[in-house]
């Protein structure tokens, strides 16, 4: 399990065997307490975001909240958001015929 330690110098992001090599932690890893007692934060690798428009991109560890992030939201470019579009094809490409208009439209006469 990744974590993040404060200091002073900055955010350090690893995983706790690694920060704390003479440590012993539970099966489920270190508990809240511990984290507050060493100034370490959990580690989030996902930020919510709109997968048509944005993407996540790798960054520098930053605090936000009660969690330490590594990766942050940016807006897909327009190659992206092209390259992401359906093919067209000609069942969907837009038909050069021009639309029937009401009076080429045969009326239908009452019985």
């Amino acid at each position: 399990m990744l974590i993040a330690q404060l200091t002073e110098s900055g955010i350090v992001v690893n995983y706790y065997k690694e920060l704390f090599p003479n440590t012993s932690f539970s099966s489920n890893g270190p508990d809240a307490d511990w984290y507050v007692e060493n100034n370490c934060k959990k580690v989030n690798l996902f930020k919510t975001h709109d997968r048509a428009t944005q993407k996540l991109v790798p960054c520098e560890p930053y605090e936000e909240g009660n969690w330490v992030y590594t990766v942050e939201v940016q807006d897909l470019s327009e190659e992206e958001l092209a390259a992401l579009a359906p093919p067209v094809t000609e069942e969907s490409a837009p038909s050069e015929e021009p639309a029937a208009s009401e009076e080429s439209v045969p009326s239908e006469e009452p019985a």
